[in-house]
């Protein structure tokens, strides 16, 4: 199908780069520490044929809710390959994911004298936290030798508790230097809590091949480079690889294999200031246009050539910007792909004021070479 006539708003998908992706991170990791595996973040994207590739992969399933626990369970994946995290109370489905061998980490003393006084659960995760860099910390977790962490630590001991994985997740400090110290902190945990796995959460960076984009993050760091310094510790750390190191991740594989079409359906001008209106909005194209400004492109017709325009949403709320600055042709009925929108775009879409609903199709099934790309 030629992009000029496609139904939108559209997603675009790109399968292949998709598993490409989880390929090569898992054997990034894997070259430095063998012992290894991945857990695909559900709340990421829910678009079911990455979740049955990834399950296909050898992925875990990393849910955060009832709601994807069930997603989960409907794709065919067992409770013994499901990571369990997040602050909802459901001790029924976290029971049957601790009991037949997965990962659920516990980050508070309610839940987990729930699960053990109340579900008999003896074998758990924990979650922690702790600053990284004298700047990033977590809210989420036990605070490394803070008063709670105590407290669970004497608890676990006290009523013959297993801890079995430590985890941390922190939504910054992408950094290698980041994950150095994230990694640091968790051996030693693991190491005194007698734990077999360590989890290091996720928030890496993912595959970005556009050079503008790319510099609007200062610490970017290739796949490679967080399996080198993360496997590097835990091979000097457990040298047998007897303890097993988990990652969790959406926004890495899931990023940059996803666009989003917008149809132009007016253009205009306010005080100097050239405005595109899209057909779409911009929880459409989610957080990578609402923090950043990732790459687009243009296909339709050569004329009417803007300047430092924005791409702005169909909405009737002013903060509806999906590109702040756009410079290139801007037609009525024309087309831009706004790339790197894999990310809590899909997932965070709404029925408020809305043009028409949203669809999806491959990458490999739209010709792209007809159309005018200015």
């Amino acid at each position: 199908m030629n992009i000029l006539d496609l139904s939108t708003p559209c997603y675009l998908y790109d399968l292949d780069g998709f598993e490409r992706n989880i390929t090569d991170l898992c054997a990034s990791f894997k070259q430095h520490y063998g012992n290894f595996k991945f857990g695909y973040s559900y709340k990421t994207s829910y678009f079911e044929p990455f979740l049955l590739s990834a399950k296909r992969l050898g992925a875990l399933a990393e849910v955060v809710s009832g709601k994807e626990y069930e997603l989960a369970r409907e794709m065919g994946v067992a409770n013994s390959q499901i990571i369990y995290n997040g602050v909802i109370p459901n001790p029924d489905y976290k029971t049957q994911v601790a009991s037949a061998g997965g990962f659920v980490h516990v980050e508070n003393m309610v839940e987990l004298r729930q699960l053990v006084e109340g579900y008999g659960v003896r074998e758990l995760g924990v979650r922690v936290c702790f600053p990284i860099d004298g700047v990033h910390d977590s809210r989420f977790g036990f605070y490394v030798d803070g008063p709670e962490f105590c407290q669970m630590q004497d608890y676990v001991k006290e009523k013959g508790v297993k801890i079995n994985v430590v985890h941390c997740h922190v939504s910054h400090a992408r950094s290698a230097e980041g994950f150095q110290a994230r990694i640091t902190v968790l051996i030693d945990v693991a190491k005194r809590l007698g734990a077999t796995a360590v989890n290091i959460g996720g928030n890496m960076y993912g595959r970005i091949t556009d050079e503008t984009f790319r510099a609007q993050f200062p610490s970017y760091c290739t796949f490679e480079e967080y399996g080198r310094v993360v496997g590097g510790e835990m091979k000097k750390a457990f040298p047998g690889e007897e303890v097993l190191l988990l990652a969790e991740g959406g926004t890495p594989v899931v990023s940059d294999v996803v666009s989003i079409v917008f149809t132009v359906i007016a253009v205009k001008r306010i005080n100097g200031k050239d405005f595109i209106i899209v057909d779409g909005q911009v929880s459409d194209a989610g957080f990578a246009c609402k923090f950043k400004s990732p790459p687009y492109r243009h296909f339709g017709k050569p004329g009417n050539v803007v300047e430092h325009a924005a791409v702005v949403g169909c909405t009737c709320i002013e903060d509806d910007y999906i590109v702040k600055d756009y410079s290139g042709p801007a037609n009525v009925g024309d087309k831009i792909v706004v790339d790197n929108v894999g990310a809590y775009s899909y997932n965070l879409v709404n029925d408020f004021i809305t043009a028409g609903c949203r669809r999806f199709c491959s990458i490999d099934e739209v010709d792209f070479t007809q159309a005018s790309n200015l």
